[in-house]
């Protein structure tokens, strides 16, 4: 799904709020895995871009601006969401690398080689290195993996992840 143009007219308004030029827009939707369009340029209206994307682009914007409301939103509101975001994924990777362990599919060392072979942009980052959509990556292959192997997980790290 493509940012609504509410989406794009918040994030333009932001990053004019924290005194971010158009380049320093550009560089903060360049660090995210979905702003990218159909030729490879980054921009703002690539249709992969969703809603995770445009969090982590305003917490960008809000950690340029510390303590000041940006665009209507209560200061590190998306700062916030992102990191409660995050966290849930890091103990949903837990839980699955338990089951995994526990079922004797993997050994307890297995998650650090998995992230660097299986994870882009991972190699040689711990888990809480790891951003939003590694983090979702991560989750999927793991699940991927459990299926494959005949692990059953717990309803709250079986589910299917929701579309991007």
């Amino acid at each position: 799904m493509a940012w609504t143009n509410k989406q794009k007219m918040l994030m333009a308004k932001a990053c004019r709020a924290a005194g971010l030029d158009d380049d320093q827009r550009r560089m903060i939707l360049s660090g995210l895995p979905n702003a990218r369009d159909g030729r490879g340029n980054v921009t703002s209206t690539a249709p992969k871009l969703g809603q995770d994307d445009f969090e982590d682009a305003m917490a960008v914007v809000e950690r340029a601006t510390p303590g000041q409301q940006i665009a209507g939103f209560t200061s590190g509101h998306f700062q916030r969401k992102a990191d409660d975001d995050t966290e849930r994924q890091r103990r949903l990777v837990g839980d699955i690398e338990h089951c995994l362990v526990a079922a004797g599919t993997v050994s307890p060392t297995f998650l650090q080689p998995w992230i660097d072979g299986h994870v882009q942009g991972g190699s040689g980052l711990a888990l809480e290195q790891l951003a939003r959509k590694q983090l979702s990556d991560l989750i999927n292959g793991l699940r991927a993996f459990a299926r494959r192997h005949g692990v059953e997980l717990p309803d709250r790290a079986s589910k299917q992840r929701r579309s991007a």
